[in-house]
């Protein structure tokens, strides 16, 4: 599995009304233009105005093809500034109950 972050710095506080532009964005956009994203997260700091949005996919063609998707689209009103995107490998995702059932 593969993870795209961009962070965002200088967004108004109100994130659930971007969240909820988030969600119509995504249900609007039809099934066979949709980019390969098999789960979505977004953070947010209500204290510094910092965020990330975070897409995962499974392969690194995904992940290039996500990277392109993303960076077409225009930032969400009230996000802030985008200042930095990272590629990462999803090297270990785990949840705590799956943990505690293999010690």
């Amino acid at each position: 599995m593969y993870v795209r972050i961009a962070r965002f710095e200088g967004a108004l506080s109100d994130w659930e009304e971007r969240a909820d532009e988030l969600r119509r964005r995504i249900a609007d956009t039809q099934e066979d233009e949709r980019p390969p994203i098999v789960r979505v997260m977004m953070l947010f700091d209500e204290q510094t105005g910092r965020g990330a949005g975070l897409q995962f996919c499974e392969s690194e063609d995904d992940l290039a093809e996500v990277d392109e998707f993303m960076n077409a689209q225009l930032v969400l009103p009230g996000a802030g500034k985008r200042v930095g995107v990272e590629h990462y490998r999803v090297v270990f995702d785990v949840a705590p109950a799956e943990v505690r059932a293999q010690v």
